[in-house]
């Protein structure tokens, strides 16, 4: 059942009083004609006729006028309201875009030091993501405990990504094992050992997987906290909210939405599955039928309607 808009109840009330004294004036005039055509019209009708038409038809015209005057007030202040947040939300847009454009990243698989930056440095991330995935899934029948481990098997996306954003180094190792206290530290020692022996190659003592938080983190707080201002938006019906929402998604390439959908998986993404960001406005509706080693996303969000479902 489509809702009615609160915004337009004064103008429909002040319509129907409008249409009600429009009625009571013509019913009366339906009697004074009568009455003037029985030859029975006299001034004491005529001052019952004029005293209606000022003591109920009046106000009920000056009740409509006074409707009519807050709902032209309601709209311009909603207006201005729109107004205002446009101007933020285009500016938060224009945030997210400087924060890809101004993002670098040091390539670890080049001989010498290549920095990429842009999309371009997304699109090195995300290759990075997928080597890293492939080395985990591999490491679950090497290493004892982890191939029947089944809460590991339902977590590896999560702690793919959480060696991926903090890195294998040593200081970080502790950080992400209190996100699975239910791996044993041996075994989660081990897996943490494998992931570290691979190594840059300008430089055989860095380890490749050195960690992507100075420049994920800012970018995925401002991601969240721009659909959350969309969100919360108490004057936009759902459908606005969903149009925003849509603008800003569309900023993302394949490549941001296959790292946003392994961060929305991950402890750090809690956020954006509570409050069902993903699924609401389809956050994720441009990724392709799998992505990396045949992870569909479809079976991961099912609610989304990806757009290759609509070809």
């Amino acid at each position: 059942m489509k809702k009615i808009n609160l915004s337009s109840i004064p103008i429909i009330i002040a319509i129907l009083l409008s249409l009600f004294g429009l009625f009571i004036i013509f019913d009366l005039s339906r009697f004074n004609s009568l009455t003037l055509s029985l030859g029975i019209l006299n001034t004491c009708t005529i001052d019952k006729y004029s005293s209606i038409i000022g003591g109920i038809v009046g106000p009920i015209f000056s009740l409509a006028g006074v409707l009519l005057i807050y709902a032209t007030i309601m709209y311009q202040k909603k207006s201005f309201q729109v107004q205002q947040f446009e101007n933020k939300f285009f500016e938060l847009i224009k945030y997210h875009r400087e924060n890809v454009s101004n993002m670098e990243y040091l390539l670890p698989d080049n001989d010498e030091k290549t920095t990429v930056i842009g999309h371009k440095a997304i699109v090195e991330m995300c290759n990075q993501l997928e080597n890293l995935y492939d080395a985990v899934v591999k490491l679950f029948n090497k290493i004892p405990g982890l191939s029947d481990n089944s809460e590991f098997l339902r977590n590896r996306i999560a702690i793919t990504y959480l060696m991926f954003f903090y890195g294998v180094s040593e200081e970080n190792k502790g950080i992400v094992k209190s996100f699975f206290p239910e791996i044993e530290q041996e075994v989660f020692n081990q897996l943490w050992r494998h992931i570290r022996e691979k190594k840059t190659n300008y430089d055989s003592n860095i380890v490749y997987f050195g960690g992507h938080q100075h420049r994920l983190g800012h970018y995925y707080r401002h991601f969240y906290q721009t659909v959350k201002f969309v969100d919360n938006a108490p004057f936009l019906n759902k459908t606005q909210k969903y149009d925003y929402v849509k603008t800003l998604r569309v900023q993302l390439n394949t490549y941001e939405q296959t790292l946003f959908l392994f961060n929305s998986l991950s402890p750090l993404g809690k956020n954006w599955r509570k409050n069902g960001y993903v699924n609401r406005y389809q956050l994720i509706k441009n990724l392709p039928q799998s992505v990396f080693q045949n992870i569909k996303p479809k079976s991961l969000y099912p609610k989304i309607d990806f757009e290759w479902e609509s070809e």
